[in-house]
Parts: structure tokens; C-alpha cells; sequence
């Protein structure tokens, strides 16, 4: 994961660092219990719940949009990239 390793090498603490990495942890694992019900289960059911955690994912998804604008406004060379990468592939699991 580079959005963990890039917190690691960091230079300098960022306002929305621990917001963000709160986010994309929360993210990362709503994603596995998606991925573990879909795949795992021997029958395809979507239940209510399953709606509600991909609405859950992909508002999280969105709102951090609004945080990679936040780091550009920061002039963040270093984690704003690794960000923005986590935020297209996540955002691509959606299409």
C-alpha cells in the first residue's frame, strides 16, 4: 500500500494526513466485506445492506476528491500523486 508508506518516509505533517488514511482505511475495508460477500457466497444475493455499503464506498470515494484538492492547495509533491492514483483505481472499481 503506498498511501502507508508514503505516510512513513513523510516530511512534514499535513493537515488532512490522518483524515484521509482514517478514510481510505475505513474504505479498504468496507471494500473486502463487498468483495468477500460477492465472491465468497455460493449464491449472487444483493440485500439491502450490500446497496447501502457500495452507496457507503462510493460517497467515501467522492468526498475524497475534495481532499486531493486539499493537498494540491498544500502544495503536496509527495503524497497528492499516490493519493490521486488510490482515487482513480477505487473510483474505476465502480464502472
Amino acid at each position: 500500500m503506498l498511501f502507508a508508506l508514503a505516510l512513513i518516509m513523510r516530511t512534514k505533517v499535513l493537515d488532512g494526513l490522518y483524515i484521509a488514511i482514517g478514510l481510505l482505511s475505513a474504505r479498504f475495508l468496507a471494500e473486502a466485506v463487498v468483495l468477500q460477500q460477492f465472491y465468497y457466497n455460493e449464491r449472487f444475493e444483493v440485500h439491502l445492506w450490500h446497496k447501502m455499503l457500495l452507496v457507503t464506498i462510493f460517497l467515501m470515494s467522492c468526498s475524497m476528491i475534495k481532499i486531493f484538492l486539499d493537498f494540491e492547495k498544500q502544495q503536496s509533491i509527495w503524497i497528492a500523486p499516490i493519493f490521486l492514483q488510490d482515487l482513480v483505481l477505487h473510483l474505476y472499481f465502480f464502472v
